[in-house]
């Protein structure tokens, strides 16, 4: 159900997708990353980086989503037209509810790169790095 049923950008050469399913409380997982080419924050208060949209190296997240109601899929997916050959560092933020476990999948130039299912964690650990996409440049 990723970033092509959630009118995502699907002509994106990097997508991030983070889903996770909702217990009986609703929980706010939120997706953080820095655009390697400018340096910019992208979450769910900044959602694009200052990296001009032409140029195809702009990072975009489409929503925040901020919980489905009970056993509901929750998700939100970054996503860059042309990456640059260089490391994507991604983190997952607990911002509310319970910790839940939550998926996040990797995909480059609509090929699978990396899928990661990890388990929940606590408020205690509010950031995980969960993985670094390194594009290839042959693309």
């Amino acid at each position: 159900m990723c970033i092509y049923e959630r009118q995502g950008k699907v002509n994106a050469g990097l997508h991030i997708c983070l889903s996770w399913v909702n217990g009986e409380s609703k929980t706010d997982l939120d997706m953080h990353m820095v655009c390697p080419s400018c340096g910019d924050k992208v979450n769910y208060k900044e959602k694009q980086c200052q990296c001009p949209e032409e140029g195809g190296r702009q990072l975009d997240l489409d929503i925040d989503d901020t919980g489905k109601e009970c056993l509901e899929k929750s998700m939100e997916n970054m996503t860059v037209k042309v990456p640059v050959n260089d490391k994507y560092r991604f983190h997952v933020h607990l911002f509310r509810g319970p910790p839940v476990p939550y998926q996040v999948t990797v995909t480059h130039w609509n090929r699978p790169v990396t899928s990661f299912s990890m388990p929940p964690h606590g408020h205690e650990v509010r950031m995980l790095e969960v993985c670094t996409a390194q594009p290839d440049p042959s693309q």
